[in-house]
């Protein structure tokens, strides 16, 4: 069954740049490589150091999967440590799992490269 996978990092104050930079310079490039379907990034009104993120996988097991191939990665393993120094880049990580709930039409996770992330023009 697909799944939603939602993520919202709170951003150690004054470090919004180097999150930024991060996420552009070796986040992203990654996600292509190694195929994420990511929906974008938003940043919360009431506060500019919290993003919140969207991506959907076809199952729990290809979600684990690869954020393990991720986290493997000579790169991300290279900019954890970059930018995790002398003082975590991140305050705090919630993730969330969602699936398709009773209420409300759903438009298809799997709607298309339209629904995603369009690699070629960002």
């Amino acid at each position: 069954m697909p799944v939603l996978e939602l993520r919202k990092y709170e951003i150690t104050a004054g470090r919004r740049a180097d999150f930024d930079r991060r996420i552009r310079d070796v986040a992203m490039p990654l996600f292509r490589r190694l195929g994420f379907r990511l929906h974008g990034f938003w940043a919360a009104d009431e506060s500019p150091e919290t993003v919140f993120y969207a991506l959907t996988w076809t199952d729990t097991n290809e979600m684990t999967d690869q954020w393990a191939a991720f986290g493997a990665t000579p790169e991300w393993q290279q900019a954890r440590a970059d930018y995790d120094t002398p003082v975590p880049l991140l305050a705090r990580i919630e993730r969330h799992v969602l699936r398709p709930a009773i209420a409300g039409p759903l438009v298809p996770l799997a709607a298309g490269p339209a629904a995603v992330w369009d690699w070629e023009r960002q």
